[in-house]
């Protein structure tokens, strides 16, 4: 469940956030800033189950990288749902706040959906559906990308990939918006401790069909 000031929290420092950093040394700014925050919260708190649950609000610690929201105290725990509809939730309404979209409430967030994805090579991919505000009957025939639904990449293969460098450049591939290299509706929503949340498209395949990069020789 989300920590009952995290709107409050979160918006207090929009302030602090508002400049963007930007590239792989953005990402490794805000976790130096985030150690920093971390330390000073938790050296005055003697740890037990009940500070985690009622003064974590640090982990919502957010700085803003290629436009993007980025929570480096945040970690997603595959095994457990609840914190894959957390974090997505949290990114999302982050997103949707900067991007003056509607914003997803804390009721949303605990009926968010978790489905199991499959087809990743060293992540561990889930789509997370959050409850629509439209009506059956109010469905847009033109809008083939469900904006209450997100895919969380949880990374894996950890040490192989630089995910600074990976996601600044996934992030401005979607930003260039390039014909052919990047689907139109392709986007980065945020990013977390150990992943990223991105949009969701449906009917997509696996990129290895060689067919969907339009080259025969692929």
């Amino acid at each position: 469940r989300l920590h009952p000031n995290y709107y409050c929290f979160n918006y207090s420092v929009a302030a602090m956030a508002a400049s963007s950093l930007s590239g792989p040394n953005g990402y490794i700014q805000v976790r130096n800033e985030a150690k920093i925050t971390d330390s000073s919260n938790s050296s005055d708190e003697t740890p037990s189950s009940s500070s985690l649950s009622n003064n974590d609000t640090h982990r919502y610690f957010m700085r803003t990288v290629e436009n993007r929201p980025y929570y480096p105290l945040l970690k997603v725990d595959p095994r457990e749902e609840r914190t894959i509809i957390e974090v997505a939730g949290v990114i999302v309404s982050t997103w949707r706040a900067n991007n003056s979209r509607e914003k997803i409430t804390e009721g949303d967030l605990k009926n968010g959906k978790v489905t199991v994805i499959t087809g990743g090579l060293t992540n561990a991919l889930f789509k997370v559906d959050f409850p629509s505000n439209k009506n059956d009957n109010e469905n847009d025939e033109n809008d083939d990308n469900d904006n209450n639904s997100v895919l969380v990449r949880i990374f894996g293969a950890e040490g192989m990939i630089d995910r600074d460098v990976e996601t600044s450049t996934f992030a401005r591939l979607c930003d260039r918006n390039l014909t052919g290299v990047v689907h139109a509706k392709l986007d980065l929503i945020g990013r977390f401790q150990n992943g990223r949340v991105e949009t969701w498209i449906p009917n997509m395949r696996q990129a290895h069909y060689k067919f969907d990069f339009k080259r025969r020789g692929l």
